[in-house]
């Protein structure tokens, strides 16, 4: 009995053909990723579950900030209206989904159809003094106190997270990502960003350099600059600052280690910390006909390519030529040294300038 063998020959396709497949799939797979991400799995499912009865949607906004309160939210919608297919409705997701003129918008609706809306703000004094997790769950607990003293017959509450809320005698039921999955905590979501932000742009009216307006509090990079040229104000919270203000200290205190070293060398300091539109120089010593720049880093292991990576001892050399052409009297041969400061003492690496 004979068997026939089916050869399977390769297709070959020219450069130009392979390269507009190739395209097509990654057009094709950037509209899956877009459908996907606008795709909505928020719905009133999990809320249907307790029948008829009244439930608490509760979440909170500014748990990672560095500066102003903590805002939770809780919203109590109509078991009439998990059904509703009023286009703002069907709408209400997660808050970061939305611009914040949309978010307004959505919060207008939940007002004017949630049967409660309560809010609450632990403002930063209080997150330092019993920290952040609690200070979020004391405001939970205070919105459903007010949440209870309405005549509302609430007895069950969904949070956002996996943690239950100590000291609540309601049944709890813990949601993970439950701003993408249940309209009630959703709806908690919208109006707990919207209320904080509000007030974070109040208080960029009171104190203009931090621009609370924009990040609202959040660590960007513009904040943590206006927080080492202006100094933390009221509303920022000093136990998130600690590691911060740690690490500001440690590199001061390296750079007095490294001031008496050389000036036990013999150089005298010409410049602490002289800057100019490039960036900064931490040292500068003169000694004779030469100049010495200085970089100071501290650091456990000595290692110079994590602490200075190419670019930035190039950088570093631009500022002192920089320096060179600008500074009077500066006609000096000169050096350029990483100085690394741990434990251990002091380890230089010199003469990165070639003279």
């Amino acid at each position: 009995m004979s068997t026939k063998t089916r050869l399977r020959l390769p297709i070959r396709r020219s450069p130009q053909t392979r390269r507009s497949l190739t395209r097509m799939r990654q057009r094709m797979s950037r509209e899956m990723r877009k459908r996907l991400a606008h795709r909505s799995l928020c719905s009133f499912q999990l809320e249907k579950s307790f029948g008829d009865e009244l439930v608490i949607g509760l979440d909170e906004v500014g748990r990672g900030c560095i500066a102003g309160p903590v805002v939770a939210a809780g919203v109590v919608f109509d078991p009439k209206d998990y059904d509703s297919q009023e286009p703002l409705m069907l709408e209400i997701d997660d808050s970061k989904r939305f611009s914040a003129a949309r978010r307004e918008q959505l919060v207008k609706y939940i007002f004017s159809r949630a049967r409660s809306v309560q809010w609450s703000f632990i403002d930063s004094m209080i997150v330092d003094e019993i920290n952040i997790l609690q200070a979020s769950f004391a405001a939970f607990r205070e919105v459903i106190q007010k949440t209870l003293s309405l005549p509302l017959a609430l007895t069950r509450v969904m949070v956002d997270g996996n943690q239950m809320i100590p000291d609540c005698s309601l049944f709890q039921k813990t949601v993970i990502s439950g701003d993408r999955i249940s309209k009630s905590i959703a709806a908690a979501s919208l109006v707990a960003k919207v209320l904080r932000d509000r007030w974070m742009k109040t208080q960029s009216e009171i104190y203009p350099h931090y621009g609370f307006d924009r990040h609202k509090g959040y660590g960007t990079a513009a904040h943590w600059a206006a927080i080492e040229l202006q100094g933390p104000c009221e509303i920022h919270r000093r136990s998130f600052l600690k590691k911060f203000y740690s690490r500001k200290e440690s590199g001061e205190q390296a750079e007095g280690q490294v001031l008496e070293f050389y000036r036990s060398k013999g150089l005298e300091l010409r410049h602490q910390n002289w800057s100019c539109d490039r960036g900064e120089i931490d040292l500068i010593f003169e000694s004779g006909n030469e100049i010495r720049f200085v970089e100071v880093r501290f650091r456990s292991d000595g290692n110079l390519e994590a602490a200075f990576p190419l670019k930035k001892q190039e950088r570093f050399k631009e500022l002192a030529f920089q320096y060179l052409r600008v500074a009077p009297g500066a006609r000096k041969r000169p050096h350029l040294d990483f100085v690394f400061v741990s434990p251990n003492g002091i380890e230089t690496f010199e003469d990165f300038l070639k003279p």
